[in-house]
């Protein structure tokens, strides 16, 4: 037995108690108490099942045994303070349970009585139409002045009746009589249809309801499209391909600039009518999609870009509670679009910095930067040159080295940048918003390459010198309310 207990120690099947943790020590400790417990009562028992019962004692070998020692017993005063005591423990345990439920019933009863008093003192300050009518009528029989009182009550009515009927009939007025007609009072005395056949108000019908309703999405979803199509929010595609039909409905595809969260809550500040995420969504047109690499055919903005990379990889590490760069704006300028704020002539804004929640300043972190190099190129005519180009990289370093540059990036260039942007988008919109009968504006951008044979090919190509390709400019032009495009080729 001893053997199997150390080979199994050796195994590792048994776990010593010195290995176990706080809990579970404390927990076997118990329940070895527990077993010797019942253990000794066991043995107790069967030593009084064995021993065998004493035999009578003789008068030769009586002896007086010593009385056994007993325990002292509580007094009756202390068994009697205990009882007292307990009785009073449990009197508090039950009034502390109730005394909410009666505090409760008090408040009720409070607000009972009040609400009582001022209707009370309602009907005595005040009669209602029904009191005074029947006032009216009370001693109406043999009594002039009853009659008369009756008589000009009439006269008013039937005048007032007949000068809200003139003016509802005007359009300009069928609302305001509408509003001040019909209110709480009215309904209250179902007189709602005597005064409609009265003044000759249409009672509305599910669909007049409808047909507000659908009028109301109807210009939302006007406004909602108009704000997705403005260029600060989102950009025309350039190939002549990138087009989306929805029931014979083709448009030329438009490119999100921003993330959709982040073009609703820019929404929300612009809009008069607040209305819902998901309504906002619901109402976006169909040819405006969220860009994705394979469909990026423009450069890029490195100033924007860089600050996105930073911004993104802090964000990661939770140094910061967003990666929206016009979000880090307002965080360090009194008003993003104040230009003294901006271009750093403000004394207040000097002391501002990006809210930050760091721990630890030297954890390593790595992110992307578009940088500038030089490489050396051959062309087709033999000739070595050497040409910047513009490739994305990936930099290591500290957190809190990040964090400086982020914020000086985002200090020097970033907020002005977004400022220019904001403002030459706002003049941009201002111009097409305000043109002429006889006016239009053209906007010339975006370069794509093709082939005379009709295929498409790489961008990098449009710098290459053959006689095989050539390019093509894709020419907006905007009338009031308008707007149209045509294509510019260049052949070489």
């Amino acid at each position: 037995m001893r053997q199997r207990y150390h080979d199994q120690k050796a195994a590792g099947k048994i776990t010593l108690i010195d290995t176990k943790s706080e809990r579970n020590t404390r927990s076997q400790r118990k329940y070895w108490r527990q077993q010797k417990r019942k253990q000794r009562s066991r043995q107790k028992d069967l030593d009084k099942e064995l021993t065998p019962p004493s035999s009578p004692s003789t008068p030769a070998s009586r002896v007086q045994e010593p009385p056994a020692p007993s325990r002292p017993q509580p007094s009756k005063q202390k068994e009697q303070s205990k009882r007292e005591r307990k009785r009073k423990d449990a009197k508090c345990y039950r009034d502390k349970n109730s005394l909410p439920m009666k505090l409760d019933s008090a408040n009720k009863k409070q607000a009972m009585y009040r609400k009582k008093i001022q209707r009370m003192k309602d009907a005595l300050s005040k009669d209602s139409p029904k009191t005074k009518t029947k006032k009216l009528l009370r001693h109406l029989a043999g009594n002039n002045s009853s009659l008369n009182k009756v008589r000009r009550s009439l006269e008013f009515h039937y005048a007032l009746i007949k000068q809200l009927r003139l003016k509802y009939k005007l359009k300009e007025n069928k609302k305001k009589v509408s509003h001040a007609v019909i209110g709480s009072v009215i309904p209250k005395y179902k007189a709602l249809s005597y005064i409609r056949s009265e003044i000759g108000i249409r009672n509305p019908s599910k669909d007049d309801r409808k047909k507000k309703k659908e009028t109301k999405i109807k210009r939302l979803r006007v406004d909602v499209q108009q704000f997705f199509e403005r260029d600060d929010n989102s950009r025309i595609t350039t190939g002549v391909r990138q087009t989306v039909t929805k029931l014979k409905d083709k448009r030329q595809k438009r490119l999100l600039l921003d993330k959709i969260e982040n073009l609703y809550e820019k929404y929300r500040e612009e809009a008069k009518e607040a209305i819902r995420f998901t309504t906002f969504c619901r109402l976006k047109p169909f040819w405006v999609k969220q860009k994705t690499e394979k469909e990026r055919e423009t450069c890029l903005c490195k100033t924007c870009e860089n600050l996105t990379f930073m911004a993104t990889a802090l964000y990661k590490h939770k140094a910061i509670k967003t990666f929206n760069i016009e979000v880090l704006v307002t965080q360090v300028v009194c008003n993003p679009n104040n230009k003294d704020c901006v271009f750093g002539n403000c004394s207040s804004c000097k002391e501002k910095q990006v809210e930050t929640n760091i721990e630890d300043f030297n954890t390593e972190i790595s992110w992307n930067q578009w940088k500038t190099e030089k490489e050396k190129r051959t062309f087709k005519n033999g000739e070595i040159k050497k040409v910047t180009v513009a490739k994305k990289s990936q930099e290591n370093g500290s957190l809190g080295h990040l964090m400086d540059r982020f914020h000086d990036d985002l200090w020097i260039k970033g907020r002005k940048h977004l400022f220019i942007v904001k403002n030459q988008m706002n003049h941009y919109r201002k111009l097409k918003e305000s043109l002429g009968p006889n006016e239009c504006l053209l906007h010339v951008d975006f370069g794509e390459l093709c082939r005379k044979d009709g295929k498409r090919d790489s961008k990098c190509s449009l710098w290459s010198f053959t006689e095989s390709n050539n390019t093509t400019h894709r020419l907006l032009y905007h009338w009031k309310n308008e707007q149209a495009s045509i294509l510019l080729w260049n052949f070489r």
